[in-house]
């Protein structure tokens, strides 16, 4: 199922990767962290555009950081790769600032935004399809269910209302994993110019909470992090042995 015509996505690939360095050595950002398929190496962040773009997702703005550069050289304006890209640098700024400035050059009234470390191939069509059956929400999240030593950051209501968030764990009796994927109304940055500092977990997630506003849709397929070695590797393994392709296969 793709997805409602006219939603952007913005992917979120500013971060330092300080846990990834003895892959990328301080050499090139986290979503370019080179994944190797049949003698080739492809930067990491090709993965998930090409579940993007699978899904119906071709209006695609970048939120770089460190090293970006290096990401818009090798992406460029995305028509090479059937997309539309365009690129917001916010520097240092946390994750809520780089995506309200991704809001004001693009202008529409729902967003996709996933994580430039993340692989999470679900169906998109669905999940937005989900947030506009709860126009009382302003922001829903991918949730999966816990798995292995990996703690829960989150609790659900019986409605799968987001009642709880906590990096460092919750508990309760439904509980899950925020899995690097969301989708939101334009209406929750109406007001002034957000600060740099202003980050989606920290107050965000909070605030929305407080209004009841923050939900959750689960998701069953497993997603892929890449923000450790350990992690960095399983996804090279995932790719190699074919269940992942580059969206750059999808041009040659």
């Amino acid at each position: 199922m793709t997805a409602e015509v006219g939603i952007p996505a913005i992917i979120l690939a500013g971060g330092l990767g300080t846990r990834l360095r003895s892959v990328t050595n301080d050499k090139f950002p986290k979503p370019m962290a080179p994944i190797p398929l049949r003698g080739k190496s492809h930067p990491f962040l090709e993965f998930p555009l090409a579940h993007l773009k699978a899904e119906g997702f071709t209006d695609i703005i970048i939120c770089i950081g460190h090293l970006g550069d290096q990401i818009r050289r090798h992406f460029g304006d995305g028509r090479q790769f059937g997309l539309t890209i365009r690129y917001d640098d916010a520097g240092d700024a946390d994750t809520a600032r780089r995506i309200w400035g991704a809001t004001q050059l693009l202008g529409a009234p729902k967003y996709l935004v996933v994580c430039g470390d993340v692989f999470h191939p679900f169906g998109l069509g669905e999940f937005i399809e989900d947030f506009c059956r709860h126009p009382q929400w302003l922001m829903q999240l991918a949730v999966v269910p816990t798995a292995g030593d990996i703690s829960a950051n989150l609790a659900l209501g019986p409605g799968c209302e987001i009642t709880d968030y906590d990096a460092r764990g919750v508990q309760g009796e439904y509980v899950g994993i925020e899995a690097g994927t969301l989708t939101f109304r334009d209406t929750i940055f109406e007001g002034d110019p957000v600060a740099a500092d202003l980050s989606l977990t920290a107050n965000i997630y909070p605030s929305l909470i407080a209004q009841r506003a923050l939900g959750g849709k689960l998701v069953t397929q497993p997603f892929f992090d890449i923000g450790t070695p350990e992690s960095y590797n399983r996804f090279c393994q995932y790719a190699g042995a074919g269940h992942a392709q580059p969206v750059s296969w999808g041009t040659q």
